[in-house]
């Protein structure tokens, strides 16, 4: 079963326009187990449709399961269609976290080709379902 670890989310204000900029940062489990982690950017810009930012990093273990040899990270739009909250990857340059120490951030090819492509959407389905932060950002209650 998915597990997400929900921390408190950090809030202040965007430096170009003074709006709330809030960072969250989630810990995804499968039975137990780290599987990965995801941060969200949820920002409001005039200029931009309202859709939130994510990095879902998936780790791999080595055979004992002690240690992460790898993370890969799948950088995520999310958004509210009236209908349902949708979600795309994107770019490795549209990441708002393209430098992170230890994580191979994927551009969008890369990401729909990967094979753990099928885990990073059944990751974003449960945050479209489980987020509250996420949820209630893209649906106006934030």
């Amino acid at each position: 079963m998915l597990h997400i670890e929900f921390g408190p989310p950090h809030t202040q204000p965007c430096h170009c326009c003074g709006e709330n900029v809030t960072r969250l940062t989630r810990f995804v489990s499968q039975d137990g187990e780290g599987l990965a982690y995801y941060y969200a950017l949820l920002e409001t810009h005039a200029d931009e449709p309202l859709s939130a930012k994510l990095l879902v990093v998936m780790c791999e273990w080595d055979a004992e399961g002690d240690h992460i040899v790898r993370k890969t990270g799948f950088p995520l739009r999310m958004w509210d269609d009236g209908e349902s909250l949708n979600v795309s990857l994107m770019e490795q340059h549209e990441c708002p976290w393209e430098a992170l120490p230890g994580v191979q951030i994927l551009g969008r090819a890369q990401s729909l080709a990967h094979p753990m492509k099928a885990e990073v959407f059944h990751i974003s389905d449960h945050i479209a379902l489980e987020d509250h932060e996420v949820i209630g950002f893209l649906q106006g209650h934030a």
